[in-house]
């Protein structure tokens, strides 16, 4: 490049030797004193400046204008006045007023079902109130063809049937509790890996000891591999006796009774991933015993 400045453009930068340096170049002629004393060629890259950031007032400047145009277009046409109008409220409260009713009761109670009740759409008074202002019962008809679709809806009910939830079943004993839950880490803890089998252990021990976890969600995933063990091993086990074969379903049920007793404490009130565990341990024992309940 050119080492001398641009014609009528002062000398306002270091030589390209100064400037790697670090140094401040001093000019003496067309040569600084460094690249003197070194005897080098004293070369000087001149770099156009930053320019200025573009002035923005003329772009707000223009976009007022825009915006003034588009107004007057607005007015000239009329729909600016249109959508200033304020809606009436006679429509809302029309529409409210249709919606809303009052039941008055053979024994003389009332209740208003309205924006402000507590009516559940889908509950019997709301599918009967839908039909009656719609005078078609094609919700209702459906929604009752889908619950009677649904047969696991009833067997889940019968399950928790008789329940009760004061109550719990004792643990079993030690040497049978050790192969209800080696037989569940051995079979389905190996398909589906829900719980870690060394931390598992570590509460085990203490289980049957004076000394037993508190928690909550340890208790219901005792419980929930207690009851898959349990109704894995009878299920695999084609030698026991037909007594332990009608035995083994109930005590598994029984054990997924003791998860049941603290279910509400365990959905609401415990917060680590153990209880989670035992939500989807639960889950898997009635997804492959819905069916064949005892």
């Amino acid at each position: 490049m050119d080492s001398h400045p641009p014609f009528g453009h002062a000398l306002r930068t270091s030589c390209d030797k100064c400037r790697a340096a670090k140094v401040r170049c001093q000019r003496e002629g067309q040569s600084c004193a460094r690249c003197l004393q070194r005897g080098d060629d004293c070369v000087t890259t001149f770099h156009p400046r930053k320019t200025s950031k573009p002035d923005r007032r003329g772009k707000i400047i223009d976009m007022e204008s825009r915006i003034e145009r588009m107004e007057s277009i607005l007015a000239a046409s009329g729909l600016a006045n249109e959508a200033d109008t304020p809606a009436t409220s006679g429509t809302s409260t029309d529409l409210e007023d249709q919606l809303s009713m009052l039941l008055l009761h053979d024994e003389g109670s009332s209740t208003f079902i309205g924006s402000a009740s507590s009516l559940s759409l889908f509950s019997p008074a709301g599918l009967q109130w839908i039909s009656s202002r719609t005078n078609s019962s094609d919700l209702s008809n459906l929604i009752l063809r889908r619950v009677q679709e649904c047969p696991p809806l009833h067997e889940t009910v019968r399950l928790w049937n008789g329940l009760d939830y004061r109550g719990q079943v004792p643990l079993p004993p030690k040497h049978v509790a050790d192969s209800f839950v080696a037989y569940y880490f051995e079979t389905l803890n190996d398909i589906i890996p829900l719980y870690r089998r060394d931390r598992f252990e570590a509460l085990y021990t203490q289980q049957y000891t004076s000394c037993p976890p508190k928690s909550t969600s340890w208790y219901a995933s005792l419980n929930v591999v207690l009851a898959l063990g349990c109704l894995l091993s009878h299920e695999d086990n084609t030698n026991e006796s037909p007594e332990s074969s009608m035995r083994a379903p109930t005590m598994a049920v029984q054990y997924l009774r003791n998860c049941w007793n603290v279910f509400g404490e365990l959905s609401l009130g415990s917060r680590d991933l153990m209880a989670v565990q035992a939500l989807l341990g639960m889950k898997f024992f009635l997804i492959k015993k819905l069916h064949t309940l005892p």
